[in-house]
């Protein structure tokens, strides 16, 4: 009998709706918006996971801007509530409607807030901005949060070629305004010159000093500044982190990839690997999985399978299926995303104190 595969965690994605126009967004929302969520598929869907899920165990919640359905959210929190299941429950939001209430509401049940910031105001609306244009998103989200209490709240920034120098005065920024768990991620939809790279390098060498300086004598044992990427770091063996990784969309279905999501409907249906009653169909994703790596290989000329850093670099499959089905090449993309997780993963890992050849 096979082994049962246990899941780390599930990512749920309410809908498509949203009230800002982010550029570096891949949700295709405008479709996703057609597909309202299902309650009760998604209740189902949410059971299969518990039971088949690790002890420690994420899910969060995500979208479009997941308070957007804030009835459906809230009704999800508190089934999840009464099922007094050891899991930590994260919501991802853009915090512009972020309130009190809500807020009282998360911290009641235990729930965890990432919320999208990518910096102080002339950083952050470069690319997060309203629809209409007329406001300025950093600072409504700002005047929700300040006087929150923040042991709570990650900060998730994205930085892309153009914001990539400032990546250690951010972080300055939110240290200094009481925010001490902090996440940056790479836009890695767009293609970055040699010269962006460099400044990339360059920003995460300062940063990787900035860190260290803040915890000179034990960095698993800091008070200050906290990273999750570099706790997952520190754990990290021989798999990808999304491995063990669910995506549940607003019908109630499992899909293989997050990116998924950047897809038409008719795109995204045979990418289904299951639901809450029939459970994940193992064979099928396992199978999409392999092909996926099977081509990605070929296309690399399977510079992957020699590379030191393959244990810890981000999973390429998202990439390859977001190339694939917008018919983007993927081979010019990949150089652009190879180049920028070893800079990322080397540079953690120094942190971390781990060496790679």
């Amino acid at each position: 009998m096979d082994q049962e595969i246990k899941y780390n965690s599930l990512s749920v994605f309410l809908g498509g709706g949203c009230n800002l126009n982010c550029s570096y967004c891949f949700v295709d929302k405008e479709n996703l918006k057609k597909f309202p969520p299902n309650i009760s598929k998604l209740k189902k869907s949410i059971d299969f996971f518990l039971e088949h899920s690790l002890k420690q165990s994420t899910i969060n919640f995500t979208g479009g801007e997941p308070l957007v359905y804030w009835k459906v959210l809230r009704k999800l929190i508190e089934y999840l509530e009464r099922k007094r299941k050891r899991i930590f429950i994260v919501v991802s939001t853009n915090g512009t409607l972020l309130d009190w209430e809500k807020f009282s509401f998360f911290q009641k049940n235990g729930v965890g807030l990432s919320i999208s910031l990518d910096g102080p105001f002339e950083i952050n609306d470069l690319y997060r901005v309203f629809r209409d244009k007329k406001d300025s998103v950093f600072e409504m989200v700002w005047r929700n949060i300040k006087n929150l209490n923040k042991e709570r709240i990650k900060i998730a920034s994205v930085f892309t070629p153009r914001t990539v120098s400032y990546i250690t005065e951010n972080v300055e920024f939110f240290l200094r305004n009481g925010f001490y768990q902090i996440d940056f991620y790479p836009e890695i939809f767009s293609l970055w010159t040699e010269n962006d790279l460099n400044l990339l390098k360059k920003s995460f060498d300062e940063f990787s000093q900035f860190y260290i300086k803040l915890n000179p004598s034990s960095i698993r044992s800091h008070s200050g500044l906290q990273v999750p990427f570099i706790n997952k770091m520190f754990n990290k063996t021989t798999e990808n982190f999304c491995c063990q990784k669910l995506n549940l969309g607003p019908g109630g279905n499992f899909y293989l990839c997050d990116k998924i999501f950047s897809f038409f409907d008719k795109r995204r249906k045979k990418y289904i690997v299951g639901d809450g009653e029939k459970g994940i169909d193992e064979a099928k994703r396992e199978k999409m999985l392999r092909e996926a790596k099977k081509e990605i290989l070929k296309l690399t000329t399977n510079s992957c399978i020699k590379c030191p850093w393959q244990n810890y670099c981000f999973c390429p499959i998202g990439l390859y299926l977001w190339s694939k089905e917008n018919k983007k090449d993927f081979q010019k993309h990949f150089q652009t995303f190879c180049k920028i997780s070893k800079i990322y993963t080397s540079v953690f890992l120094k942190i971390c104190g781990k060496r790679e050849n």
